[in-house]
């Protein structure tokens, strides 16, 4: 399991979207969050060793729902996940 940990400043909805090093997709995840710190995990098993990123993603737009994902267009943090052999005990490196 992988774990992504963030700091959100206002309610709202956030993307967490993890792409690979050329920018394919892998998974994404959005819900509501209120303010605070917060951590979602995803399972990074079928992942082949290496290194992704992840992109924390708001609305500037107030009036955008969880399912208006298009709508995510202010950058709130990136970082880097590496991924080992096993797939497991993945590392969070910033």
């Amino acid at each position: 399991m992988c774990k992504i940990k963030f700091e959100i400043l206002n309610p709202g909805p956030i993307e967490v979207r993890v792409v690979d090093i050329i920018g394919v997709p892998i998974t994404s995840f959005v819900d509501e969050y209120e303010p605070g710190n917060h951590e979602v995990e995803f399972n990074d098993e079928q992942l082949l060793p290496g290194s992704y990123y992840y992109k924390i993603l708001a609305s500037s737009d107030r009036n955008t729902s969880i399912t208006g994902i298009n709508g995510f267009d202010r950058l709130l943090q990136t970082g880097t996940l590496k991924v080992r052999t096993n797939g497991i005990n993945s590392k969070f490196l910033s």
